[in-house]
């Protein structure tokens, strides 16, 4: 029986294809007969990996091309779309997945809070849990903001953030008010929920 293809002449653009979820989806879409456009950010010690998922999509007999470009750089990004529509054809993408981690969007994403709030009245800094994806661009967003603070659970302080934090953190007791200068959120401990024991939501 054949292998079943049912993607066959589509294609998928995947950020951050050369590990993680992202190598996961690029090897599994491959299979089942999608090109993949692949963005990535790897020096040298670690350019092996991406090429080694294009290997893989090329060997289960789908399309390969792939971009080890900064995803935050405009001259970049329009040449990955440009060659996109060419390899596609005109046709849309059937997919297009974000797994870029270790702040790569950094650049783009303080711009836009930048338009919203002056950086250096920014509060707090926190996230759910430690974890690249989650606060790998952390320490950037200290120096963008001087006079915010790092706030997050007390075990996530005690074991992680001390040492990582460019300035001391805040620990968060369970029930715990901060104020957001005008509006007030509660921290909530939740340990392993969605993700690690140093978890914690605000509400």
């Amino acid at each position: 029986m054949d292998a079943w293809r049912p993607f066959d002449g589509e294609w998928g653009l995947i950020l951050g294809a050369s590990s993680g979820f992202g190598a996961a989806t690029a090897r599994e879409l491959g299979r089942l007969g999608m090109g993949i456009l692949g963005v990535h950010l790897d020096r040298k010690a670690t350019l092996p990996l991406a090429e080694a998922v294009a290997n893989d999509v090329r060997a289960a007999g789908s399309p390969a091309h792939f971009f080890n470009v900064n995803a935050a750089d405009e001259e970049k990004r329009a040449h990955v779309c440009d060659r996109a529509r060419e390899l596609a054809g005109g046709k849309g993408l059937r997919v297009v997945m974000h797994s870029l981690a270790f702040g790569t969007l950094k650049p783009l994403v303080s711009d836009a809070v930048g338009r919203a709030i002056p950086l250096d009245t920014l509060r707090w800094v926190t996230f759910g849990h430690v974890e690249a994806d989650e606060c790998g661009s952390m320490n950037d967003w200290l120096r963008l903001a001087p006079n915010a603070t790092v706030a997050h659970t007390a075990v996530g302080c005690m074991v992680s953030v001390n040492d990582l934090a460019g300035r001391a953190p805040r620990p968060l007791a369970s029930g715990e008010v901060i104020d957001l200068g005008g509006k007030r959120v509660r921290h909530i401990t939740t340990p392993h929920v969605p993700h690690a024991w140093d978890a914690g939501l605000y509400y």
